[in-house]
C-alpha cells in the first residue's frame, strides 16, 4: 500500500511539472527551438558540396633521388687536409644538383650563435637562416674512428619534443623536416664522400648506395573536412543550444523553493526524494526527444556513420542527464530565481572553457589532467566528441570492442574513461545537491546538522518516542503564570505541543544593516493539549505566522 501511494504521488508530481511546462509556452518553444537550430546547422554544414569527401593520406617513402638541399650556405669545421678533401667532394655532389656555397670556419663556436657580420656575402636575414653546418668531432687518417655533428637553423620545426608521431591527430604528416630542410641530402652526400675518401686511400671499389626513408607506421586515416569543422565547433554549438534549458531547470526548482510550495508538500508528508525524482523524470522525458533526434542525425545522416548507434544514444543520454544534474546542483545554492538563472547561465558556459586547453595543449596535458578537467560535464562532453571524431577519422568509429582501448600508444585516453567521468559528474552533482539542500534548505525549512548522513535516524526514519506523563505527576506552573490572567491548564489531557522560551530574530539584509536584528517572537511559552483547538491571536507583526512556521518546520529558530 505504501509503494502504491508513493507511485501515485510521483506520477501526480510529474503531471504537475508538465503542466507548469505547458503554462509557460514561450519558454517551452525556446527550449525546443534552440536544439533544433543546432540540428539544422549540422545538417547544413553536412550538405556543403565536397566538405564531407574523404581525403585518404598514407605514410610517404622518400627516395634518395628526391632529396634536396634548399640551404644556400654550408659551413664546416675544423679545416684540415681530411675535412677539406671530404667537403670538396660534398661540394661536388651538392653543386651538381644545387647551388651551394661551402665555407670553412675556425671552430664550431662560430656556429652558435651566427651573426651577419661574420658573413658579409649574406645580404639579408632571410638568407641568413638558409645555412647548414658540419662539425667533425673526430676524423682520423685511418678511418677507424669517425664522429661528426650536423647543425641546421633552429627556426625549422624538427618535432624533437615528440618521441613518436601524434597518432591522435586528424591527418597524417606527409612531410619530413629532415627531408625538406636538406638534412638527409647533406647526410647522404657526407657519408658517400667519407666512404669514397677512405676507399680511394685503400684502392677499394666504392659500392653504389641507394638510400630510402619511410615514415613511422600510422593507422589508416581518411581526412574529412566536415569532421574537422565539427570537432572545432560542434561542442560549443550543442552546449549553447541547451544553455537556456539548463538555466530554466535551475530557475524552476528555485521558484518552487521561494514560493514555499516545496516545503508545503513536505509538511503534508511528501518524501523529499519523491519530489526530486518527479523533477528528474519530467525533465528527462521532456529532453528525451533530443536524445533520439541527435542519435538518428549523427548515425544515419552521415555525421558518425561508422559508430554504433546505441553507443551514440548512450552518449547523448548521459549528456542530457548531466544537464539535469547540473540544474539540481546550482539550484540548492540560491533562494532567488533571478540570481540562480543568471549564475546557471554563466557557470554552464564557463564549464566548457577547459576544453579549449585540452584542444590547444593536448600533448602537454597528462591523462589524469584531462580526466580532472572532465569534472566539468561540458568539458567531458567536448572530450567525447574529440574521441569519436578521431575514431571516425581512423575508419573505425565508436564500437563496443574499442570503448576501452586507448586512442594510440602515446595517448591512453579512451571512450570508456570519458563515459565513466560523465557518470561520475552526474553522481557528484546529485550528491552535492542532496547534501547542500539538507544542511542549507534556504529561507524555509529546518536545516540538518552537517554530519546528518552519519545519523542512523536519518536513514531509518524512526520517530522520537515521547515520554508519557503519569496520572499522579504534578504539573509545574511556569514562572510567568498568573492565575488572574491565565486559564488553569487541564490536568486530564496530554500536552501534544510544548513551547518554552521560543525566541526568533531575523538577521537584516545586506542593504539594511543599520536597522539591526528584528525580534519576531520573544520568549513565547505555550502548551497545546490533545482534544482542544488552540488559536493564536495578536496584532500584525506579533509573531503568529512565525510561530506556526517554526512548529510546522517551515522555518528554523536559527535562520
Amino acid at each position: 500500500m505504501g509503494c502504491m501511494l508513493l507511485m501515485r504521488q510521483l506520477l501526480l508530481l510529474v503531471w504537475k511539472n508538465f503542466l507548469l511546462q505547458v503554462r509557460r509556452p514561450i519558454g517551452t518553444v525556446v527550449e525546443l527551438v534552440f536544439p533544433l537550430f543546432a540540428l539544422v546547422a549540422i545538417l547544413g554544414i553536412r550538405r556543403i558540396p565536397g566538405l564531407a569527401d574523404l581525403m585518404r593520406t598514407c605514410p610517404v617513402t622518400f627516395q634518395s633521388t628526391e632529396f634536396n638541399f634548399p640551404q644556400d650556405y654550408l659551413l664546416y669545421a675544423p679545416p684540415n687536409n681530411i675535412t677539406d678533401a671530404v667537403m670538396d667532394e660534398v661540394a661536388n655532389k651538392l653543386s651538381s644538383r644545387h647551388n651551394v656555397v661551402i665555407m670553412p670556419v675556425a671552430s664550431q663556436d662560430v656556429f652558435v650563435p651566427l651573426t651577419l657580420d661574420m658573413f658579409p656575402e649574406i645580404e639579408d636575414s632571410y638568407n641568413y637562416t638558409r645555412y647548414g653546418a658540419v662539425y667533425f668531432d673526430q676524423l682520423e687518417e685511418s678511418g677507424k674512428d669517425l664522429s661528426y655533428t650536423i647543425r641546421f637553423p633552429y627556426e625549422i620545426s624538427w618535432f624533437t619534443n615528440y618521441v613518436t608521431e601524434d597518432f591522435t591527430s586528424l591527418f597524417v604528416r606527409t612531410f619530413s623536416p629532415y627531408v625538406d630542410s636538406g638534412f638527409m641530402e647533406l647526410q647522404r652526400a657526407l657519408e658517400e664522400s667519407i666512404i669514397e675518401y677512405y676507399a680511394n686511400q685503400t684502392d677499394r671499389a666504392v659500392p653504389e648506395i641507394d638510400l630510402k626513408m619511410k615514415q613511422l607506421p600510422f593507422p589508416p586515416t581518411a581526412f574529412n573536412f566536415f569532421l574537422q569543422v565539427l570537432d572545432l565547433g560542434l561542442g560549443l554549438l550543442v552546449i549553447i543550444s541547451f544553455l537556456y534549458t539548463a538555466a530554466t531547470i535551475t530557475k524552476e526548482l528555485v521558484i518552487e523553493k521561494e514560493t514555499r510550495i516545496r516545503e508545503s508538500m513536505l509538511m503534508m508528508g511528501l518524501r523529499q526524494w519523491v519530489l526530486w525524482a518527479s523533477w528528474f523524470i519530467k525533465q528527462l522525458l521532456f529532453m528525451f526527444v533530443w536524445v533520439v533526434a541527435y542519435t538518428i542525425l549523427f548515425k544515419y545522416a552521415g555525421v558518425w556513420p561508422r559508430s554504433d548507434g546505441f553507443l551514440i544514444f548512450i552518449f547523448f543520454l548521459l549528456y542530457i542527464t548531466s544537464i539535469i544534474a547540473y540544474g539540481f546542483f546550482i539550484s540548492v545554492w540560491f533562494s532567488s530565481p533571478r540570481i540562480a538563472l543568471f549564475v546557471s547561465f554563466v557557470v554552464f558556459f564557463l564549464s566548457y572553457i577547459p576544453s579549449f586547453f585540452i584542444t590547444g595543449f593536448d600533448q602537454q596535458i597528462p591523462y589524469n589532467g584531462k580526466l580532472a578537467l572532465a569534472l566539468f560535464s561540458n568539458t567531458a562532453f567536448d572530450l567525447r566528441l574529440r574521441v569519436i571524431s578521431i575514431l571516425e577519422q581512423s575508419q573505425l568509429g565508436l564500437q563496443w570492442d574499442n570503448v576501452s582501448e586507448p586512442l594510440s600508444i602515446d595517448n591512453p585516453l579512451n571512450m570508456g574513461a570519458v563515459f565513466g567521468m560523465l557518470i561520475f559528474d552526474i553522481l557528484l552533482y546529485m550528491i552535492i545537491a542532496w547534501y547542500v539542500d539538507a544542511v542549507k534548505p534556504g529561507t524555509y525549512g529546518v536545516p540538518k546538522p552537517l554530519y546528518f548522513p552519519f545519523l542512523p535516524s536519518y536513514w531509518t526514519g524512526r520517530p522520537l518516542e515521547c515520554r508519557k506523563r503519569s496520572e499522579d505527576e504534578v504539573v509545574e506552573r511556569p514562572p510567568w503564570y498568573d492565575g488572574g490572567a491565565h486559564e488553569e491548564e487541564p490536568r486530564d489531557r496530554e500536552a501534544g505541543i510544548k513551547i518554552q522560551n521560543l525566541t526568533k530574530t531575523y538577521t537584516p539584509a545586506i542593504f539594511s544593516l543599520l536597522k539591526g536584528e528584528k525580534l519576531a517572537v520573544d520568549s513565547l511559552n505555550l502548551n497545546m493539549y490533545e482534544g482542544q483547538i488552540t488559536a493564536l491571536l495578536g496584532h500584525n507583526g506579533a509573531g503568529k505566522t512565525t510561530t506556526i512556521s517554526i512548529l510546522t518546520g517551515f522555518k528554523d529558530v536559527t535562520n
